[in-house]
């Protein structure tokens, strides 16, 4: 008689485990399609020493994944080359090796292991050129503005597309070399009513560009406008970033 609650707390304590484990193998599955997980914890040492976000092929920043290969339904801002971060979990999947990192903004993401550095990038020199980088639903990019930004030189694809449950992620930088008045032109004529995802990120590239060109009327023009709105444009980052 006296062995029964020993057995009851050993039953217990095994169930406990077994939906730890189970936990552990779907809190990162965000749909039916993802593939099965094999989880490693990071080492308290790897904890204890920060990770870098690191560009490849001259990029100035890293996507931020919902799951190893898994990109968010709605594209979160992309990790800047150079922020700091601390590696908590490790995974192999899709035949590649990613780490779950906690950024010092407050985001967790899943990285590839070959976009982090144990040690904090060389600042290089200034580019010649004015760019933002980001995350773009891929019906955004074939649709007729995307596809006339492209043929204006202005939008350029530098990571390939993505496919998730929600459709293609692209990852995409507006660009426009510094000096270059004509391209501000086609830049600031492609700017609408501050509503959308473009919009917003033209923007960003204005207020850039008039450091560089502080006398370009179109270019003050649209940041003027974002600015008499400010309301739109909350509601447009809060469209894009929260989850």
């Amino acid at each position: 008689m006296r062995s029964r609650p020993r057995t009851a707390l050993v039953s217990i304590v095994f169930t406990s485990m077994v939906a730890a484990l189970v936990l552990a193998t779907w809190i990162e599955r965000p749909h039916a399609g993802a593939p099965p997980l094999g989880i490693a914890f990071a080492t308290a040492q790897e904890r204890a020493a920060p990770v870098y976000a690191f560009g490849r092929e001259d990029r100035q920043s890293v996507r931020c994944w919902q799951a190893p290969g898994v990109p968010y339904a709605r594209p979160e801002p992309r990790i800047a080359a150079g922020e700091e971060g601390t590696v908590l979990l490790h995974r192999r999947s899709h035949h590649r090796h990613w780490s779950r990192v906690a950024l010092g903004s407050g985001r967790r993401c899943w990285v590839l292991d070959v976009e982090l550095s144990p040690s904090e990038p060389v600042a290089a020199e200034t580019p010649a050129l004015n760019r933002v980088e980001f995350d773009l639903p891929g019906v955004l990019l074939t649709s007729s503005r995307g596809s006339a930004l492209r043929d204006a030189g202005l939008l350029t694809v530098i990571e390939e597309p993505t496919d998730g449950r929600y459709g293609v992620t692209v990852g995409v930088a507006l660009e426009v070399p510094t000096g270059d008045v004509p391209a501000a032109d086609r830049l600031a004529g492609f700017y609408l009513d501050g509503n959308g995802e473009l919009d917003w990120r033209i923007v960003q590239l204005a207020q850039q560009l008039t450091l560089d060109l502080p006398d370009h009327e179109g270019l003050q023009g649209v940041v003027d406008q974002a600015a008499r709105r400010p309301a739109a444009f909350a509601r447009a980052m809060h469209r894009y970033r929260a989850q």
